[in-house]
């Protein structure tokens, strides 16, 4: 190996290490070295095949993960990418240095495909690299957001339910945000928001509306997804408030 390639690949491993141990690093900083690193491992290892003569080795490489590097916490996820050992149990799949489960795999025209179960509960930036007999791939920084999707759709759930509850309670919503189905949705809510979701009933029993803060990636505001009784939904980047039984302001 030449002096070159050395100095190239022992810088790229201690620029890994340095942003592995201090997570204290921006991670605008973080990406960046880690991008400098891999594209140090490259240049050294075509350096090494220049003088040998040969084509470089092919490892495994991670070309994508879910298309757009975008993943939902406690979801499936699919890795796709090239050279990659798919039966057998030689292949395993590391989210933030620490191995996580393979769900399934399979190979078609060349390329791989791995999905995986990302981590409940986490949100932000992540790295992913897949290790597939013996050989590391690139390292691939993702980005983990929270189950909007679920968050709203069991808002949509109590609308639905609230139509029941309103011809069977004397077509009145009063006391619609206390019943036992109504709470069922609340409830799943809750568990998956990063707020507490609000339930609100008008005066006169034929309003209402339910709004919940959903979990948007970490570098986005903060933002509410409502829906009333007028047919009204829609995701916000402000609250309707706790006294209004309707999404839309007066």
């Amino acid at each position: 190996m030449s002096a070159f390639a050395t100095a190239l690949l022992q810088a790229a491993m201690s620029l890994l290490l340095l942003v592995q141990g201090n997570p204290s690093i921006d991670q605008a900083t973080r990406d960046n070295a880690i991008k400098v690193a891999n594209q140090a491992v490259q240049v050294a290892t075509s350096e090494l095949a220049e003088r040998n003569n040969v084509s470089p080795v092919s490892g495994p490489k991670i070309k994508s993960v879910n298309n757009d590097n975008q993943v939902v916490s406690g979801q499936p996820a699919t890795i796709r990418g090239l050279n990659l050992s798919v039966k057998g149990g030689l292949t395993s799949v590391y989210f933030d240095g620490k191995k996580i489960e393979i769900l399934r795999s399979q190979e078609s025209g060349g390329e791989f495909f791995v999905e995986v179960s990302i981590p409940n509960n986490i949100m932000g930036k992540y790295q992913l690299y897949v290790i597939s007999d013996k050989q590391k791939s690139n390292i691939v920084s993702i980005e983990v957001t929270g189950p909007d999707p679920a968050l709203k759709q069991n808002l949509l759930n109590i609308r639905s339910q609230a139509e029941i509850y309103y011809v069977t309670n004397n077509y009145s919503y009063s006391g619609l945000c206390s019943d036992t189905n109504i709470r069922h949705f609340l409830d799943i809510v809750t568990s998956n928001s990063p707020g507490t979701p609000d339930c609100k009933v008008s005066t006169s029993g034929q309003f209402y509306a339910v709004e919940s803060q959903i979990n948007l990636r970490p570098s986005g505001a903060p933002s509410f997804f409502c829906a009333d009784s007028s047919g009204y939904q829609n995701t916000r980047s402000f609250s309707k408030g706790k006294s209004s039984s309707s999404c839309v302001q007066e």
